[in-house]
């Protein structure tokens, strides 16, 4: 047997954070190497906090420095509870939840910042640069960030129609072209009733794993837009954007009977991680 040792630590030493709770889906999120730490509080952890909303933060555990992300190009805070940090694998660039400041508009978008260029700019926007028409979140980068995964009940972020409506989907923004493309789509680029949520992205990009109640693979997918979406439960998908195949995770040869979420991928994409309620 190999015996291993757990530090634990309070990363915002010491804890003053009045307001976190063990029940807040991905408040934290953590570079390749470990040195640097993404996470959300409402303690104002730096002098540039100067309100009680929201904010995120990143941890460099090498210097022991805490610096304030959540904010504008000029230094201001965004004026708006911020969540779900996603940071890449070498701590440069970090994505989260944010409603950013618009008059008479009150959206969640997705933030995309660059911590050595000091720029932060919205990526959820519509073909020609318009704002979306919907609320965005559950925001993951690649390892690499190549590529930003995320939900979205908009339904302008591409050029084709959303047969979804205001059910949500998951897109993947690369970010070389800044081109937002849909991802819960079947083999043939279909897409079907049903809200996809939870995506998650393999290091390089590549596969987007994500739970969705439309019928993408399997023996669910008998090839109709009109299927209906009652009593639909959940799967987990596996996306190949490269190869444009769309995989069915969990239950390949029935339906599951119950649902199955929160999936997580591994950097070569070979496994998947998840949640089921199915037996």
């Amino acid at each position: 047997a190999v015996a291993s040792r757990v530090e634990l630590t309070w990363l915002t030493v010491p804890q003053r954070d009045r307001a976190h709770s063990a029940g807040v889906v991905r408040a934290a999120s953590v570079s390749g190497d470990g040195r640097y730490v993404a996470f959300t509080s409402y303690a104002p952890l730096s002098a540039a906090d100067t309100d009680s909303l929201a904010d995120i933060y990143v941890l460099d555990r090498t210097t022991a420095t805490v610096t304030l992300e959540s904010r504008l190009v000029d230094g201001r805070p965004l004026a708006s509870d911020c969540g779900h940090p996603s940071i890449s694998a070498d701590g440069r660039y970090l994505v989260f939840d944010a409603i950013l400041p618009e008059a008479s508009r009150n959206v969640i978008d997705v933030v995309l910042r660059d911590r050595v260029e000091n720029t932060s700019r919205r990526i959820t926007l519509g073909q020609r640069g318009e704002l979306s028409n919907g609320w965005s979140g559950q925001a993951m980068v690649a390892a690499g960030a190549s590529a930003v995964v995320f939900t979205s009940s908009a339904t302008n972020l591409t050029p084709d129609v959303d047969v979804n409506g205001v059910l949500p989907d998951i897109y993947r923004f690369d970010r070389a072209s800044a081109v937002i493309e849909r991802i819960s789509l079947d083999s043939r680029g279909v897409q079907h009733p049903g809200g996809s949520l939870m995506p998650s992205v393999s290091g390089d990009g590549r596969y987007v794993a994500f739970s969705s109640a439309a019928p993408l693979a399997g023996p669910r997918n008998n090839g109709s837009q009109q299927q209906t979406t009652a009593g639909r439960r959940a799967a987990i998908y596996l996306r190949d954007t490269r190869a444009r195949l769309t995989t069915l995770v969990s239950g390949p040869a029935e339906p599951p009977n119950d649902v199955s979420t929160m999936p997580a991928i591994s950097a070569d994409g070979r496994s998947i991680a998840f949640t089921s309620r199915a037996s």
